[in-house]
Parts: C-alpha cells; sequence; structure tokens
C-alpha cells in the first residue's frame, strides 16, 4: 500500500501502535513543560485539538521513522497548520518546477 494514501494515513493515525506512540510522546512533553516545538509558545493541552504530535521528517519521506520518538513533535495548531501548508505550497511549486523541465514554453 502507497505511504499516505487515504487509506494507509487512515490505517496509521487509527492504529494502536500510533494512538499508543502518540499518546506517550505527548505525556513526556507536557511532563517537561515544552513549549510549542516551532514557535516556541506555551501549549494549551487543556483545550482539545489545540496541540498536535507531528514528524519532523515526514512518514512519506521517512516511513521507517514514523514511531521513532526522536522524529516525534509536538506544536500547536496554528504551526501545524502552517507546516502543512508549507509543505503543500512545496509540492506545488515542485510539480511546476517539474513540469518547466519536461514542457518548457
Amino acid at each position: 500500500m502507497k505511504v499516505n494514501s487515504k487509506r494507509e494515513k487512515k490505517l496509521f493515525y487509527g492504529g494502536n501502535e500510533w494512538v499508543k506512540a502518540r499518546t506517550l510522546f505527548a505525556a513526556e512533553w507536557k511532563a517537561n513543560g515544552k513549549p510549542c516545538a516551532y514557535c516556541g509558545q506555551p501549549l494549551r493541552w487543556e483545550v482539545k485539538r489545540a496541540v498536535t504530535v507531528g514528524h519532523k521528517v515526514p512518514r512519506k519521506l521517512r516511513p521507517d521513522m514514523a514511531l521513532d520518538p526522536d522524529n516525534l513533535v509536538c506544536m500547536c495548531s496554528p504551526c501545524n497548520s502552517r507546516r502543512h501548508f508549507a509543505q503543500e505550497r512545496t509540492r506545488v511549486e515542485a510539480s511546476r518546477s517539474m513540469q518547466e523541465v519536461i514542457d518548457p514554453r
């Protein structure tokens, strides 16, 4: 199954291994009082969905590191949104650049 296909994402993020790894990682991050890994602001643990556990290196690039605690970070919701927007923008720009190589005008 292709990494990052909708089905694969659902299986991974809904799976017991990820849920356990994410829960343990977030609990340790919270216990140590660490701020958002990207902006440095305090994390709002009391607000549902305000904190996200994410991958430093995307699973698409390194699926073998998906559960590695050294590849995980906690971030605030705004930073998570900005990070995903930046990744999507980079993907689109790379696609356009490739199209220019294939079909320069």
